[in-house]
């Protein structure tokens, strides 16, 4: 209880259990709604579930009227009983790296131009579907201030519905949980208007952007449409982090850099890539500038001018253990394939003093960062 906010916690639509447990440095949270139960990993993303289990409702009059809300939570259940099919595995993170997976992953250029061949359109799938998002669609979605791709098929479903309808420029909505959601009071400054603006424009349009830009950073656009292909990235997530590479503005690494994107294995995973972008971003800007990108393991990362290894950790609780000794060690051998001087983790999350003594006694700093 302790994590979130009250209005966070309870509402007519949604419980959040009070017990929560931490798996690779996410808080685990188990969401129970009027259309079933939900395991979300993430602090910021049990938010932006939350959010959007609101904003479906707010668009759904049977839900409105009480027809759907009535009995919600069993408080009396047993949580292990109910789960059902909504337990998955958590989301990886830096501190549970895969055994085997190189520190430093090299590229294989054959594999990424057959894929590219093969994989690389934008005829089927999520992608033709992401295409063909209308402008309304974006507009109804601005007014809820929610990712107009959003994975949560209730509020995909009546964003469809009602986006081609007449009603949409009528529709007044009033959510109510807090407004720092996908656009709010936790999106200040220039990063309300790169969501804003990337929601706001038609993926066609944010696809002609992506490949332009990243062709001034020498990839070529086989290469790109590869990316630009993922179903695991929306095209407003491609373009936040297409825009970080163009503005940081160096090419280095910017293929392996995408090579690591592609490692990713579902839409959260993709999110918690893409906030990771944006600090390694607000570090570049901070007087740290990019020499070079890496790909750590599947991860993001940068080689500093000053010849750091400089690694995001989007987390909200971290510790101890023996995943993190590993990840410690593959730091370590990075840092020397590198050739850099020195090791610092940008930590979004709280870590333990064992954690924190345990890294400082093999050299590497941690860098306490808010979340973007």
């Amino acid at each position: 209880a302790d994590l979130l906010e009250p209005a966070w916690l309870r509402s007519d639509l949604h419980i959040v259990e009070p017990e929560v447990v931490t798996e690779n440095g996410l808080d685990r949270f188990i969401v129970r709604t009027t259309h079933g139960v939900e395991v979300v990993h993430g602090n910021e993303l049990v938010r932006k579930r939350i959010r959007e289990v609101h904003a479906a409702a707010a668009l759904d009059e049977k839900t409105l009227a009480g027809a759907a809300v009535k009995g919600v939570v069993n408080e009396g259940i047993d949580s292990a009983k109910t789960l059902g099919g909504a337990l998955r595995k958590p989301v990886r993170t830096v501190f549970n790296i895969p055994k085997g997976v190189a520190s430093i992953a090299k590229r294989s250029v054959g594999s990424v131009e057959n894929k590219a061949k093969t994989d690389g359109n934008y005829t089927g799938g999520p992608i033709k579907d992401w295409f063909q998002i209308s402008e309304s669609k974006l507009e109804l979605a601005a007014k809820l201030g929610v990712d107009p791709y959003t994975d949560y098929e209730p509020l995909a479903k009546e964003l469809s519905r009602l986006s081609g309808t007449s009603a949409v420029s009528g529709i007044g909505l009033r959510l109510l949980v807090p407004g720092d959601g996908i656009i709010g009071a936790a999106e200040a400054g220039e990063q309300a208007r790169q969501l804003n603006d990337v929601f706001a424009t038609a993926p066609s349009q944010l696809f002609q952007e992506n490949v332009r830009l990243l062709g001034e950073l020498g990839i070529s656009k086989e290469r790109s449409v590869q990316f630009l292909g993922s179903p695991i990235y929306s095209p407003a997530d491609q373009s936040l982090i297409v825009r970080t590479l163009a503005e940081i503005g160096q090419p280095a690494g910017v293929a392996e850099l995408l090579d690591a994107a592609e490692t990713v294995e579902d839409r959260d995973q993709g999110f918690l890539f893409r906030r990771s972008m944006e600090l390694l971003k607000r570090y570049h800007e901070s007087g740290s500038p990019v020499a070079k990108w890496a790909n750590f393991a599947g991860y993001p990362a940068v080689v500093t001018e000053g010849s750091r290894l400089v690694l995001p950790v989007y987390s909200d609780h971290i510790y101890w253990s023996a995943a993190a000794a590993g990840a410690t060690d593959a730091l370590a051998a990075a840092q020397k394939e590198l050739g850099c001087q020195a090791t610092e983790l940008l930590v979004t999350g709280i870590a333990s003093s064992r954690l924190s003594q345990e890294l400082k006694a093999r050299g590497i700093q941690i860098i306490p960062v808010p979340h973007p």
